[in-house]
């Protein structure tokens, strides 16, 4: 979870980090700070679906909705596996390895896989990539997004009402 992104001339914080007094609350809810990976993403009905005949069972975590959110790996650790510093841009990689020896993830989703997160950062911007592979013998099921969280306003002087957000959402 990359939870700061900040333009260093300008002092303008992108994303939304947690301060020293809610680290606890990160610990406890990462998926309000920074750019979290989801997987699964979204809300799951009664935290289950079927995949190829194989029912997968998540615990319910919005009780009132009966439904599981907001995905299995959000608050797994990943392990620095690369990183590269070159004239102009410095890029990290995260992996984290899921099998049934380190099952937090495995119990509800039985597949070995690897979970790489790239972060190259340039003169250019951000760029953040995600790679999953399946180490798995059957076929794994994939859905992948981000909760990111953005900070409005940029800057401790910003007014929020200066900020429009806009998108498009279905058929729109």
């Amino acid at each position: 979870n990359l939870i700061r992104l900040v333009h260093q001339a300008t002092g303008t914080s992108i994303v939304r980090g947690p301060s020293d007094e809610e680290v606890e609350m990160f610990k406890a809810r990462p998926q309000v700070f920074g750019t979290p990976l989801l997987f699964p993403p979204n809300r799951i009905a009664d935290g289950r679906y079927v995949f190829e005949g194989r029912t997968y069972q998540y615990p319910i975590t919005i009780p009132a909705e009966n439904n599981y959110h907001h995905g299995i790996i959000k608050s797994q650790p990943f392990h620095v596996t690369n990183t590269l510093i070159d004239e102009g841009y410095v890029q990290v990689e995260l992996s984290y390895f899921s099998n049934a020896y380190n099952n937090s993830i495995f119990i509800d989703f039985p597949h070995e896989f690897v979970c790489k997160q790239v972060f190259h950062l340039s003169d250019g911007g951000m760029l953040q990539t995600v790679s999953f592979t399946n180490l798995s013998t059957l076929n794994m099921p994939l859905g992948v997004g981000y909760h990111t969280a953005i900070n409005i306003p940029f800057t401790p002087e910003g007014n929020p009402a200066d900020y429009t957000l806009r998108m498009s959402a279905g058929d729109a």
